[in-house]
């Protein structure tokens, strides 16, 4: 595990004598602070109670930044939200905080990170979508946050990454794309659905031809001297002379 080390808190850190800072004891084990650690081989939490599902494991020796050696008897799931989760996280109560170990993110996410002097942007590397984004506190990449409590089994955690399948949804965030062009995009983006889509009733209404306009006995010999016009209205805006119909 690497030397994680600061104060959470906006005061000033500490010195320890062997020249690694430490953090304030007011966060520790509160079980809702993660650190993102690139020294980190696994993910490490201090709070059974944190844990999805979790489960015994043969014992995993853990060496501590001071030297000491300890072992993990219990791994399991943490899941934050439906594509931010983590697997195989080690119980070790000894910790004072909850470690994500980056290397281990990237490989189980398939994500990029994204450092900035002010945060850390969790990328999927297939999608450019936005999984979560880690704050930048007293020289730490640090969040705090509670679990998602709906997942109840192990077996569902691998189906919680799992990118949109449903084509009505893309059909609607690409604003009622015809079926021929989904059908395309399903080809170049696996992970959007080629199941053929069904009768949409939005579409149904709002793309059906008009009826042609009747023949007309009305003549123009000069322009502006026959006018089509429709009025629009009641804009919720009032303009800025006080009306709220154009023509």
């Amino acid at each position: 595990m690497g030397s994680f080390t600061a104060d959470l808190t906006n005061k000033a850190t500490d010195q320890s004598p062997t020249g690694n800072i430490y953090a304030s004891n007011s966060i520790k084990k509160t079980g809702n602070y993660w650190i993102l650690d690139s020294g980190a081989t696994d993910h490490v939490c201090t709070s059974l109670s944190a844990f999805n599902t979790y489960k015994s494991i043969t014992p995993v020796q853990i060496s501590l930044p001071n030297g000491q050696n300890i072992f993990s008897k219990i791994s399991g799931t943490i899941v934050f939200n439906l594509k931010f989760y983590l697997t195989d996280v080690l119980y070790i109560p000894q910790f004072a905080f909850n470690l994500i170990s980056t290397s281990k993110l990237c490989s189980t996410l398939n994500c990029n990170l994204i450092f900035s002097s002010i945060n850390c942007v969790i990328q999927d590397t297939q999608t450019k979508e936005r999984i979560d984004l880690v704050d930048a506190r007293a020289g730490l990449y640090v969040f705090e946050h509670s679990t998602f409590r709906n997942t109840v089994a192990p077996h569902i955690v691998s189906a919680l990454h799992c990118t949109v399948k449903d084509i009505h949804l893309w059909h609607h965030r690409m604003r009622h794309v015809s079926n021929e062009r989904l059908m395309v995009l399903s080809t170049k983006y696996p992970y959007i659905s080629a199941k053929k889509l069904d009768v949409c009733d939005t579409c149904h209404l709002a793309k059906q031809k008009k009826l042609s306009f009747t023949l007309s006995n009305s003549y123009s010999s000069k322009s502006f001297e026959l006018i089509h016009m429709d009025i629009w209205g009641p804009c919720s805006v009032i303009s800025m002379q006080g009306f709220q119909y154009f023509f």
